[in-house]
């Protein structure tokens, strides 16, 4: 599937009715826009680092509850180069960001939201098209 195709297909996705769990844990489900950009893109990289920032990693942790609850995550690759983000809001400096020296991630951004029904709650990842 090529670029544009693959971002045809992506706008296509709104809501979820099945959602994926990593195999390694609970605390971490997708949905099936996500899954479907996992296995056309070969991005299983993309999805473990997220998920590991937001189960392990303590930048998370650190922020204010509301934040921890719900935040938005950004893929941007540039000359086969990449840098992942996270916000607490749009607009607002990322209080995480991971850069990338080599990727063949085939779009040229990619946007997630992560959030929490409840603080005990698993994290979904998902397209803002299925929020």
């Amino acid at each position: 599937m090529n670029k544009q195709e693959l971002e045809a297909t992506l706008a296509h996705f709104c809501g979820s009715l099945s959602w994926f769990r990593h195999p390694l844990t609970s605390r971490f489900i997708w949905s099936e826009g996500v899954d479907f950009l996992i296995e056309e893109a070969k991005c299983w990289w993309l999805v473990n680092d997220i998920f590991i920032h937001l189960t392990v990693g303590k930048e998370i942790r650190q922020q204010p509850e509301h934040v921890q609850m719900f935040h938005f995550w950004e893929l941007i690759v540039e000359n086969n180069a990449a840098t992942l983000t996270a916000y607490e809001d749009l607009g607002i400096n990322p209080f995480i960001e991971k850069e990338y020296d080599y990727t063949d991630f085939p779009l040229d951004e990619i946007k997630f939201y992560a959030g929490k029904d409840s603080p005990e709650g698993p994290y979904k990842l998902f397209l803002p098209s299925e929020y």
